[in-house]
């Protein structure tokens, strides 16, 4: 369909009862007012609570709690690492699922309070629910079973608010949103890991009830965060009830809608991507403390892990926000693929010289390239996306590339410490999970080469009109 500049990105002229429909006031009214900095802040408040939960769960949380109750007396084992790679793989599997499925119902719902943010509301009271669960679980089966609760509620309220997210945003400002995302989350993973190394850097197993008593602490204070952005966000922003998109057709048209997307040049290669980009990331994250227990000789792990982290994030709270602003003005794509190409060498040194070489360096690395790709990754994706009309499908669907991607290096990481393991070289093992993760940011930094850049420059009209934020 032929399209005009002046129409939101997908529909023309064609499309006008639609769009009066949808975007009353885009029709006659002129370009929208971008949004200060201060209410793109606000609006990113909730990213920040949701990281600070989550970002010190599988490398330094988990791994620690479950040394009580997987192979215990043990430290870095075969039986940990496989516990470990499938507990991500299950938590993986629970966001391919939850995802599409509520970004999809988030474009159709009308209520009161919008399309959006009754799903980020009930997603929210889950999560919470799995990380009360997570206070009190002392068994294998427990303990997982709170972790997926956790990851249905994590997933179906991200779903939602990267959907409101993009309704909010106008195209012209999607670079610096993106800056502020990352931003968002940065702090967010810094103060996690803050937060885990203050309670958990130096506990062992001869302590149990101190590890025990630091975890809970952990998820009391992360769940009271997430809980106040939450009200916060629910509160500040003014959401539009928009009418359900429609879709019916039978089992082939629905079969159609959910593979449209990827029919689209620029999505696919995004997809791509990020799926290798988010495989390395979760493979070093995953196994990164067992690496530095078993090959790196760490006299304390835990404390080495998260200094590590926190280095590399407070070196990527430099970058990601000025780096996402300039992306407005400048092409996306170089800057990520230089990011991933950084990602690649610090890979590389952890994996040749992880004991050798100071922390301070090889966090510092690891932050530049990793600030730098999550400053354009969200405003990639919504200039990849198909049309405004599906934002929650396709941005749910879009998500399947780190959902996937966090499902197969947990497993893979695993299986291949398993393997190295039964032939009396586990140290090798966490070595070649290394090597994996790096080779897989090597494809990400290709395959992002792929995505050809056509948007709006700055002056012309934004795709789709933002709503107030209180």
């Amino acid at each position: 369909m032929p399209q005009d500049r002046g129409w939101p990105h997908g529909l023309g002229p064609t499309d006008a009862p639609d769009l009066c429909r949808l975007y009353p006031w885009r029709v006659s009214a002129p370009a929208p007012v971008d949004l200060p900095g201060h209410r793109l802040a606000l609006l990113n408040v909730l990213w920040f609570a949701m990281n600070f939960q989550t970002a010190a769960l599988l490398p330094v949380v988990v791994p620690t709690q479950i040394l009580l109750f997987v192979a215990p007396g043990t430290l870095g084992s075969a039986e940990q690492a496989s516990y470990l790679g499938w507990l991500g793989a299950a938590a993986a599997l629970v966001s391919i699922t939850v995802q599409p499925i509520v970004g999809m119902l988030s474009d159709r719902t009308t209520s009161p309070l919008g399309r959006r943010r009754p799903h980020v509301v009930w997603g929210t009271v889950v999560q919470v629910i799995g990380s009360v669960g997570l206070l009190w679980a002392h068994d294998p089966w427990t303990f997982a079973a709170s972790l997926l609760v956790l990851q249905v509620g994590n997933n179906a309220a991200q779903a939602a608010y990267q959907g409101l997210f993009a309704d909010l945003v106008p195209a012209r400002q999607r670079g610096a949103a993106s800056g502020f995302f990352g931003l968002m989350t940065i702090l967010g993973n810094a103060a996690s890991f803050g937060l885990a190394l203050a309670l958990l850097g130096s506990v062992t197993t001869a302590h149990p009830r101190a590890l025990t008593q630091g975890a809970a602490a952990y998820y009391l204070v992360t769940l009271l965060a997430l809980a106040g952005a939450c009200g916060l966000l629910t509160a500040a922003v003014q959401e539009s009830s928009a009418p359900p998109v429609g879709g019916s057709g039978g089992v082939r048209a629905a079969l159609a809608r959910w593979t449209e997307p990827w029919r689209h040049r620029n999505y696919a290669w995004v997809f791509v991507a990020r799926f290798s980009f988010i495989v390395g990331l979760t493979l070093f994250l995953t196994f990164i403390e067992y690496y530095f227990a078993r090959v790196a000789h760490a006299s304390n792990y835990v404390q080495a892990t998260a200094t590590v982290a926190l280095i590399a994030l407070l070196v990527a709270v430099a970058s990601s926000l000025a780096l996402g602003i300039l992306s407005d003005r400048r092409r996306r794509v170089p800057l990520a693929f230089a990011a991933t190409l950084i990602m690649t060498g610090a890979a590389i040194l952890f994996l040749v010289g992880g004991g050798s070489i100071p922390l301070w360096s090889l966090g510092g690395l690891f932050g530049l390239g990793y600030g730098g790709y999550f400053s354009v990754d969200w405003a990639l994706a919504v200039d990849s996306l198909p049309s405004v009309r599906t934002v929650g499908r396709d941005l749910g669907l879009w998500n399947l590339s780190g959902a996937v991607g966090g499902m197969v290096a947990p497993a893979l990481g695993g299986g291949i410490v398993s393997v190295a393991s039964a032939t009396g070289h586990t140290e090798a093992g966490y070595q070649v999970v290394f090597a994996t993760a790096a080779l897989a940011f090597l494809v990400a930094a290709a395959t992002i080469l792929g995505v050809r850049e056509d948007r709006f420059s700055p002056s012309e009209p934004a795709d789709v009109p933002p709503h107030p934020v209180a």
